[in-house]
């Protein structure tokens, strides 16, 4: 019993080796795909590695990725000695997509420029054996879908994708009617050529900016250490977090800010803030408080490079970075008005000492 065991193991190994081995004699550069599979152990998952390379300063996006698997039709291969093996139209649901790679903004850790899914949140394929009624080699397709997310540059690799199947065998070491996975093997075109590679699919996430607002204070009563607080807001695709950057008093400050949300900042003389990882249709706002009529409690006078006087930015940044400066004066008061001020009653005091030095004179003379 134990010798019919190991018989049926060895020669289950050996028929699947044999299709393996067609495909090793195509022209590859490096290996891809998963091997191995026996009855016991066949393969029933296929990993699909994701990477997203972000623009500087910007978290993760908060989206899940997807891929199609698709039954591709028959064709043939070539093994190392050049001879053709025919390889058989997917069928359906043979291979199919398992789960999509998920990502989201982490506000507590650094922002990298390319990002990977946790364990937990990588993609994969699964396949059913059940669904192959005979042995052979099946051919499909694999691409990602492109889920409009954007700022998201989706890419459009398409892999070749052959599943191993093999049937399992009897006591008797007969092939029977149920089958397995024993290898799963991916090629891209690389060059004008066919290579094995692992289902990697890379995408860019660039099509992002920034905005940066700078405070100037001026004028001749102006006090170089007065602060003014802000309030930063920002508009954009559910779950998102943006890097905010900002000054007070030259002391550099890094924070973030939900979609949604609005966060309380304070600049001073030559301050900035800056909020990164915009996209077209993000919408921001960050407005000076405490402004009434253009000026503030402090007797400020507000302006910005837009000619206006309320102390707020805002808009979309589309397709570029967009930079602001919000003024604040404060000038001096002319002497001259403390001298209109008070002249009045100086003439008072002076008519009337002269009404006062004619009144006793008279008095004086009627004496």
């Amino acid at each position: 019993m134990k010798f019919n065991k190991i018989s049926k193991k060895l020669a289950a190994c050996s028929l699947a080796g044999v299709m393996m081995v067609s495909m090793m004699g195509m022209s590859v550069c490096a290996a891809g795909g998963v091997t191995g599979g026996t009855e016991d152990s066949p393969i029933t998952s296929v990993p699909v590695n994701k990477t997203v390379s972000a623009a500087e300063n910007t978290y993760a996006p908060n989206t899940t990725f997807t891929f199609t698997v698709t039954p591709a039709e028959a064709t043939t291969i070539k093994d190392k000695e050049g001879n053709s093996v025919d390889v058989k139209a997917g069928i359906v649901d043979g291979l199919k997509a398992d789960k999509g790679a998920t990502f989201a903004p982490d506000a507590t850790a650094e922002t990298n420029v390319a990002y990977t899914p946790a364990a937990a949140n990588k993609a994969s394929l699964k396949t059913d054996a059940s669904k192959f009624k005979a042995p052979g080699i099946y051919h499909y397709t694999v691409s990602e879908v492109d889920g409009k997310y954007e700022g998201i540059t989706y890419d459009t690799t398409i892999y070749d994708v052959y599943v191993y199947v093999s049937a399992k065998l009897d006591a008797e070491n007969n092939a029977t009617s149920n089958m397995y996975v024993s290898g799963v093997v991916s090629t891209k075109s690389v060059d004008g050529g066919i290579a094995k590679s692992d289902l990697e699919f890379n995408n860019v996430y660039d099509g992002v900016h920034k905005v940066t607002v700078t405070k100037k204070v001026q004028g001749g009563f102006a006090t170089a250490d007065d602060t003014f607080k802000f309030d930063v807001t920002v508009n954009g695709a559910t779950g998102e977090v943006y890097k905010v950057a900002y000054t007070t008093k030259n002391v550099p400050t890094t924070t973030h800010v939900a979609s949604g949300n609005t966060i309380k900042v304070e600049l001073g003389k030559d301050d900035t803030v800056t909020i990164y990882g915009l996209s077209a249709t993000d919408s921001y706002t960050i407005s000076e408080q405490g402004i009434t009529d253009g000026k503030t409690a402090t007797g400020y006078t507000v302006t910005d490079n837009c000619g206006e006087s309320d102390g707020i930015v805002s808009g979309k940044v589309g397709t570029k970075d967009a930079n602001y400066t919000i003024t604040n004066t404060k000038e001096a008061v002319a002497p001259t008005g403390i001298a209109m001020t008070v002249a009045p009653y100086i003439l008072m005091v002076a008519v009337a000492g002269i009404f006062a030095i004619l009144f006793l004179r008279r008095r004086h003379e009627e004496a």
